[in-house]
């Protein structure tokens, strides 16, 4: 049932959302009912909601492209996710005096976490020593955490540079060597570990997988997608043995 209006492949706009919205692995909002036909037969629906039981996910797909129709996949969130920016190098340490109630923490970009940064006295007052370059994070109290790259002035003080939680943790992978990570499985799942993420990509694994004991606990047919989402990160995922 192909519309006869426009043959070539349509793109979504602002104004104009997808007609078919991949919301988890095989699940889908159907925003334009003019879909429904080419799904029958490929799942169940719930109201405007739509899984797919079937394992002809791509050609479905292409079909629904093919006969004009809009379709946004998990692929396509994976593919606009925001890029690592360039790496900044690490340099000299300076120093930043401590209030009472602040608590410092660097991204270690070998291990992948928060490190505490301990204060230390000097001429009665507690300071912290970073390093330029560095991506730390701050907080005051119970009070949420703010995020900043480390910049040494001439003084030998340290300045910070404000960021938002998702561009320091992109500085941060960026200024990781390409680790790869372990990966746990059993016959159908996988378990990814746990690490801080920026919060599209964080957003995007819940979408993927619930978080267990374990890890992030990902079906076998989703791999691909996880991978993706970490591979945006210059993470590599150890493929583990079944």
């Amino acid at each position: 049932m192909a519309r006869s209006h426009d043959k070539k492949r349509k793109r979504a706009t602002p104004q104009e959302p997808p007609d078919l919205v991949e919301i988890a692995p095989r699940q889908f909002l159907v925003r334009n009912m003019q879909v429904r036909p080419f799904l029958k037969g490929e799942g169940h629906f719930d109201g405007n909601r739509f899984e797919l039981t079937t394992w002809r996910r791509a050609g479905l797909l292409a079909r629904l492209r093919a006969n004009t129709f809009t379709v946004h996949t998990l692929d396509d969130r994976i593919a606009e996710l925001p890029p690592l920016p360039p790496t900044m190098p690490v340099g000299a340490p300076c120093r930043r005096p401590v209030g009472s109630s602040e608590r410092y923490s660097f991204f270690d970009p070998q291990t992948l976490t928060w490190t505490a940064i301990e204060p230390r006295e000097e001429h009665g007052q507690p300071e912290v020593l970073l390093h330029a370059g560095w991506i730390i994070r701050r907080r005051r109290g119970r009070g949420a955490a703010s995020y900043y790259r480390v910049t040494c002035e001439r003084s030998g003080g340290a300045g910070i540079l404000p960021l938002s939680e998702t561009e320091a943790l992109l500085a941060s992978y960026a200024q990781a060597d390409q680790p790869t990570l372990p990966v746990s499985r059993t016959a159908q799942h996988y378990y990814l570990p746990a690490i801080p993420l920026p919060p599209p990509h964080q957003q995007l694994m819940q979408r993927l997988g619930q978080q267990t004991e374990q890890g992030r606990q990902i079906d076998e047919r989703d791999w691909p997608l996880a991978r993706a989402v970490y591979t945006r990160l210059g993470l590599t995922l150890e493929e583990p043995e079944p």
